[in-house]
Parts: C-alpha cells; structure tokens; sequence
C-alpha cells in the first residue's frame, strides 16, 4: 500500500483518559496507512498518557521503532512505555539511547533515574535523579527524588 508523503504533525491536545480528536485522526490514518510509522509514533505518545491503552502505545511504538530506529523521540516515548510497564531495564536502556542523540527532560532524567536505582546501578541513577532535580523537576516527582536520594544515602531511612 502507497504511504503518504506527508508528515503527520504531533498534535497535543488531549483530554485525561478520552479519545481526542488527535488520537480519532491517527486512528483514521493508521486505518488507510496501518505501516506509517510517524502515526504509529504519535499515536503511541498520545495513548502513553491513558492508563487503558498503554498496552496499545508500546505495539505502536515496538511497530514504529522498526522503520524509526534513530529517532530519539520515538526512542523516549518508547522508554517511558517501557516505564510504565515496570520493565526498568529496557527503559534505562532507551532513555540512555535516546539522550546520546537528544537531552532529555526532566522526566525523562526522572524515569532513567528511578530505572537505574530499580535494576541496581545506583550511581548511574544517582546523578540521573540529581539532573532531573536540576533541570526544574515539578511535584511531586521532586519530592520522590528527594526521598530516594535520601534513601540511598542513607539506606536505613
């Protein structure tokens, strides 16, 4: 099937847990054009902030990855799909792919942080959680950071 040579903007507008006209109009285009990767790409970001379609943002991102393997962004939201599944390993690994090409935010430094601490590279995870602090981390991630570098400078607390 013919892919459109177009690129499908990344829309934002999004409302908590509901279908949005972005995520109706990448449905559509995935519809006609199940293989155009940058759908799937933005399709996945939008579904990775409802909780019901998580499981649908990482196949589309997985899907996505294999035309957009160098994308970086692509590779962060497939890291903080891999976050949210609690597979820390693989989401360490992404967030560390995707800011050799990019700087990631502060939430990205946040969940390549907590990755780090969840599969035993504490110093790694550390200064990932010090950066995020410093890139302007909001709350209440902030006051998780605090608490888990409290705890692991001081393991009895």
């Amino acid at each position: 099937m013919c892919q459109p040579s177009w690129r499908v903007p990344p829309f934002t507008s999004r409302v908590s847990g509901e279908a949005t006209p972005a995520t109706d109009l990448y449905v559509k285009v995935l519809a006609t054009y199940p293989d155009f990767a940058p759908a799937q790409k933005w399709l996945a970001a939008l579904y990775a902030t409802q909780p019901a379609n998580l499981q649908k943002g990482y196949d589309l991102a997985v899907k996505a990855r294999a035309t957009l393997a160098d994308d970086p962004e692509l590779t962060r939201i497939l890291g903080g799909l891999a976050y949210q599944r609690d597979d820390f390993s693989y989401a360490a690994q992404l967030f560390q792919e995707s800011s050799r090409k990019r700087p990631l935010d502060s939430t990205g430094l946040y969940r390549l942080g907590k990755s780090l601490v969840a599969t035993k590279e504490l110093a790694e995870g550390r200064t990932a959680l010090q950066q995020a602090l410093a890139a302007g981390l909001p709350e209440p991630l902030a006051a998780d950071v605090k608490q888990v570098l409290g705890k692991l400078q001081d393991p009895t607390k």
